[in-house]
């Protein structure tokens, strides 16, 4: 029973709070909720006492630009036991990405498999730019592929496909 209770509460408890400070100058309480839901799970997805959260696994950054800073959670910091490529692939890592809703917290908007993404603008509006698995612009999979997702102010939609999209 005592072995089961450590296994099943205290481990989990103690790798959040692990992965948790891989963010510095964040703690626990001020991450909202889903968020810690969310790590939660994927901690409790890994073998126990084997995650290593790294550095660069959470950060912040104000993608919708609306003045708060959103929280981006990339997989490619967080290696789940010896599974190296648990959320990460030939594809990229699974990137997660909570955004403001002004006084009501944050909510999910973004999640996806990518190679790289980054924040910017297009025509006025807050955008993401992510190098996706090629099979998202009717490529083979191993080939590049650049989406630009805009934000329509509640989440990021596909807009027009980036400049250097396809490599040649």
């Amino acid at each position: 029973m005592r072995a089961r209770f450590f296994s099943s509460v205290i481990v989990p408890v103690a790798l959040i709070f692990v992965v948790l400070s891989s963010y510095q100058g964040t703690r626990a309480q001020e991450l909202p909720r889903a968020l810690r839901d969310e790590i939660d799970r994927d901690v409790r997805d890994c073998t126990p006492g084997k995650d290593a959260p790294r550095r660069r696994f959470i950060s912040r950054q104000d993608v919708n630009r609306d003045g708060v800073p959103d929280f981006i959670l990339d997989y490619g910091g967080f290696q789940c036991g010896s599974l190296a490529s648990h959320y990460c692939g030939p594809a990229g890592c699974a990137t997660v990405v909570y955004a403001s809703k002004k006084r009501n917290g944050y909510v999910k908007v973004f999640s996806e498999t990518v190679r790289d993404r980054h924040a910017t603008t297009v025509n006025g509006r807050p955008a993401l730019v992510a190098g996706l698995p090629g099979s998202a612009c009717g490529l083979a999979p191993f080939e590049p592929c650049r989406k630009t997702l805009t934000w329509d102010g509640a989440r990021f939609v596909p807009g027009r496909e980036a400049p250097q999209a396809r490599a040649r």
